[in-house]
C-alpha cells in the first residue's frame, strides 16, 4: 500500500517517518493537481479535516475515470462531487473497519 499525503512543509519528514510514500504541501494552490500528475488512479481517501474546501480538493486529486471512496470523520455535503465519487460520514471507529490503511500511532 502507498499512502499519500498532505502536510505543511515543516512536518513532512514527520509524516514520511509514520510511512506517507508521498507529501503534498495542503496549502498549495495546486495540490489536487500535483497530486493527480502522480497519482492517476487515486480510487481511495480519508479527508480528516472535511470542510468544502478540503472535500473539492481531495475529490479533484482522483481518478476522473475509475470509481472512487472518500471517507471522513464529518463533513459537508457530498452531493456536488463527481459522479464516479462517493463520500461518506463515518465516525473514527465506523472509519477504521471500513477503509483498510494501515494506522501508525506513536508520542509525537
Amino acid at each position: 500500500m502507498q499512502v499519500i499525503t498532505t502536510a505543511s512543509p515543516r512536518n513532512f519528514d514527520l509524516v514520511r517517518s509514520l510511512g506517507a510514500t508521498s507529501v503534498f504541501d495542503y496549502r498549495d494552490e495546486q495540490v489536487s493537481a500535483k497530486i493527480k500528475s502522480q497519482w492517476t488512479s487515486l480510487k481511495h481517501a480519508v479527508d480528516c479535516i472535511a470542510t468544502e474546501q478540503t472535500l473539492n480538493q481531495v475529490s479533484d486529486a482522483m481518478s476522473d475515470t475509475e470509481e472512487g471512496y472518500i471517507a471522513m470523520a464529518l463533513g459537508p455535503d457530498t452531493s456536488a462531487l463527481k459522479a464516479n465519487i462517493k463520500a461518506e460520514h463515518a465516525l473514527v471507529h465506523t472509519l477504521l473497519g471500513k477503509v483498510r490503511f494501515r494506522f501508525i500511532f506513536r508520542d509525537m
